[in-house]
Order: structure tokens, then sequence, then C-alpha cells
């Protein structure tokens, strides 16, 4: 076996291990990395007292994440049964990484927080930051559902004055800046109301 062919060879054991860490990693790295990458691009605005990233971010990047495993066990694979073509196997590996770097990138650029000017969203394709004014909350309901005779709180609901519904997931955070969101409305004349899911609006 030539020098060239052995030093190929002992990359394998490396890519495979690189695989299997990306894989597995996909279960709790999406959490890590969001968290980090938002916390150093957009935290730094001053006012914020709620900032989230909707459940569907970390799915997507665990998704993410676990397509780079593939292709790193796919390039394992052949460079385990094919010679040379070095150059093949790096543009097509290049090739198999954009995909996987897009869905990271969509994943972390998806959010939204809430300041006592208003509500700034991102959605997964937007290209631009959505902004909603307090002014424009016409209505609000804080909305619980009954599963197992437990009632819990499942989602806030703000219909702006084009009629559009913005909701958004009770997390901790969430409940714990229920108190804002309260005052800020109550500033502006529109009352918090709670509602059960599937009841109708008075």
């Amino acid at each position: 076996m030539s020098k060239k062919k052995k030093r190929s060879q002992d990359l394998v054991p490396i890519l495979i291990a690189i695989a299997i860490v990306l894989g597995f990693s996909s279960f709790f790295a999406p959490f890590v990395f969001i968290t980090i990458a938002q916390d150093f691009f957009y935290q730094q605005v001053t006012g914020i007292w709620l900032f989230q990233s909707p459940i569907s971010s970390y799915i997507i990047g665990g998704v993410a994440f676990l397509y780079l495993g593939l292709v790193v066990g796919g390039l394992a694979y052949y460079q385990s049964r094919v010679r040379g073509k070095k150059r093949l196997k790096t543009v097509g590996t290049l090739l198999g990484f954009i995909p996987g770097l897009i869905f990271i990138y969509l994943s972390v650029n998806q959010y939204y927080y809430f300041t006592n000017e208003g509500i700034y969203q991102n959605d997964l394709f937007s290209i631009d930051e959505k902004f909603y004014d307090w002014d424009e909350i016409e209505q609000a309901a804080a909305v619980s559902e009954k599963k197992d005779k437990q009632v819990s709180l499942s989602r806030l609901e703000l219909t702006i004055k084009s009629g559009d519904i913005l909701s958004y997931r009770y997390s901790r955070e969430l409940v714990k800046s229920q108190y804002n969101v309260r005052d800020v409305l109550e500033d502006r004349g529109v009352e918090l109301k709670q509602k059960l899911e599937g009841e109708e609006e008075e």
C-alpha cells in the first residue's frame, strides 16, 4: 500500500468519529449552538426583556446536525472505497455541507423578542425583521389548554389592527415576562384576557 493511500485510509476512522459525534449531538447541540449564536448576534440590543426562538428552530437545527453527520459518514465510506479523486471528494463534501449550513443559519435567524416599544420578529424564511408596535395590538389573550383534567398555559395570542393574530408558545421565559406583557398592554388600554382552548370569544 502506497503512503498516499495509507494516509487516505487513516482519515476514515477520524471521519467516522466526527460523523458519530455530529449524529449524537443533533439531540442537544442545537440548544447550545443556537443560544450562543443568538446571544452573540442579537441579544446585544438594549431593552429586551424576552428573547425566544420557536421550537421549530431547534428541530431544524437538530436535523441539520444529523444531515452533516450523514455527509461526513458518506465521505468516510467514499474515502475507504475509492482511490484518488481527492479534488472530487473535496468539492463533493463542500457541496454536501451547504444545505446543512443553510438550515443552521435559518434556525439561528428565526426568533422574536419583546421590548417596551414592541415585538421584533424574524420568521424562518424571512429576509427582513418585522416590527409590531404595542399600539397595533387590539386584543390579547392568554390561551390555556386542558389535558387530563389539568389546565396549563398554552400560548399568548395578540390580535393586531389588520386582523392577523400573533401567536407565541408559553415557555418558562414568557411566563416570567407575562407581567411585562400585561403592563405594556394595559398602558395602551388593552386587557389581557384568560381564554380556554376551544372557548368562543365573548
